[in-house]
């Protein structure tokens, strides 16, 4: 499959506010007199993403933590109190919720004679959350794929962080030499296969959206079944496809509630979606 997406984020203010990293942060910087493109310049990152850890409800890469600390005079724990005794990286077991869906994921371990239900699921989220920081920008992106599945509150913020890493350069050099392509090609994946829930399978596209009030609309394109450039477009409660005209048979359709459809090339239909 191939895709070229494009998205209309909401805009928005600050995504949840100064936390108390971002106030020691804050407070440190303006008592050495220091200003937000200074500090950025002497620890390797970018004077926006200084901002961006001050205002916002911020997990960055541990690197980028201890790099920001020494600047600062400051040890890590100094810096981030409560988040100091995170371990660094990103739990394997997470990593289930990115490479499979919850039904898929439930019978995988009913085969292995375990029960592993949505309460059970989210506890797991819950407990790696509160107990591990980001070690790369993968690991963010991760934790907002997984949380957008589930609808989770702070998604969005993990996302954006992956985004914004590459863009400041807050691993300190390495923007020059290329965007991490992992992380960027992961973003359009949170897009299309998180969001919009798309899918394909033997009997057809499947295509199970979760609304992300961030990111309330996108548009892209896609190849399956030898059709090139098939349009899906997703808005609020609705979900539109147009298949290009050619001598191939028409796109089958998984939606919602198993609901079934086919779209013949050359034709555009728009669905309702269900609510919730």
């Amino acid at each position: 499959m191939k895709s070229t997406p494009s998205t209309h984020p909401q805009q928005s203010g600050e995504l949840a506010g100064r936390t108390d990293l971002g106030r020691r942060l804050a407070a440190r910087r303006e008592a050495l007199g220091l200003s937000r493109e200074e500090l950025g310049r002497r620890c390797g990152a970018d004077g926006t993403y200084i901002a961006y850890l001050e205002e916002h409800a911020a997990s960055p890469a541990i690197g980028t933590l201890v790099r920001v600390a020494d600047t600062l005079g400051l040890t890590v724990d100094d810096l981030t109190g409560a988040s100091a005794h995170r371990v660094a990286g990103r739990s394997t077991a997470l990593m289930l919720g990115y490479l499979f869906r919850p039904a898929e994921l439930e019978q995988m371990f009913l085969r292995l004679g375990h029960r592993l239900d949505d309460g059970l699921w989210r506890r797991t989220v819950d407990y790696y959350l509160r107990r591990t920081c980001h070690g790369s920008t993968l690991s963010s992106l991760v934790d907002g794929w997984i949380l957008a599945r589930e609808q989770g509150p702070d998604a969005w913020r993990y996302c954006q962080e992956a985004l914004l890493s590459d863009i400041t350069d807050v691993q300190g050099g390495t923007t020059g030499e290329g965007i991490h392509l992992g992380a960027m090609g992961g973003t359009l994946d949170l897009v299309e296969r998180g969001i919009v829930g798309l899918e394909p399978h033997g009997d057809g596209l499947h295509i199970d959206p979760v609304p992300l009030s961030e990111v309330p609309g996108s548009s892209f394109a896609i190849s399956y079944l030898g059709h090139r450039d098939i349009r899906i477009r997703f808005r609020p409660g609705r979900l539109g496809i147009s298949v290009p005209s050619s001598l191939l048979g028409p796109v089958p359709l998984v939606l919602p509630g198993d609901r079934q459809e086919r779209i013949a090339a050359g034709q555009e239909r728009w669905f309702l979606l269900p609510k919730g």
